[in-house]
């Protein structure tokens, strides 16, 4: 592994669920109909699956929309169709996954419509697993704070340089999660 001393998942999976599978095939399909000239159409589309119901019953889902496409995302709609075509090409990695010899930490967000949480559990089997609940998380921590409790930094620290080890966090949010936890 080289100087490599951890991997950090953020909603990952290690392999296609049905769920997923299912998201990716209708996105794929949408994708085809849609005209190029409206690039709005394939982002309202598939935002749907990204903001958790918490996060749209506080923010309007139009605000959310304004806020997830204030960066411009240079992807065109073949770009998208290209992307749901080789993502659901991706390799089955729970094998590999449980011989990978370095720490995984694994942060999957509870309320996720694209990614289920369930799917951490790719990540952690076969391997000496931790858990570290959302209440062991605090969102509102201010940037110079550490965002974790006591018991929860010490879950942190337990894992850090043991062999085969996998810290599984667990974050109240959709699958945008950066979007949601500002």
């Amino acid at each position: 592994w080289g100087n490599l001393q951890s991997i950090v998942s953020v909603n990952g999976y290690a392999s296609i669920d049905a769920h997923l599978a299912s998201i990716l095939h209708s996105s794929h399909n949408v994708f085809r109909s849609l005209p190029d000239k409206r690039p709005d159409l394939p982002v309202s589309f598939f935002t749907k699956f990204l903001f958790s119901e918490r996060y749209i019953n506080r923010v309007p889902m139009s605000l959310a929309l304004n806020i997830y496409t204030a960066i411009s995302n240079p992807i065109t709609l073949e770009g998208r169709i290209r992307l749901c075509s080789g993502t659901l090409k991706n390799r089955d990695m729970r094998k590999i996954a449980e011989k990978i010899i370095i720490p995984i930490i694994a942060v999957q967000s509870n309320d996720n419509m694209l990614v289920r949480p369930s799917n951490v559990n790719d990540l952690i089997a076969g391997r000496n697993a931790s858990y570290i609940p959302s209440s062991e998380i605090k969102l509102d921590a201010e940037s110079s704070e550490n965002c974790y409790t006591e018991s929860g930094l010490l879950m942190l620290n337990k894992i850090i340089g043991k062999a085969q080890s996998t810290l599984s966090i667990s974050v109240d949010g959709g699958h945008a999660l950066g979007q949601e936890c500002r």
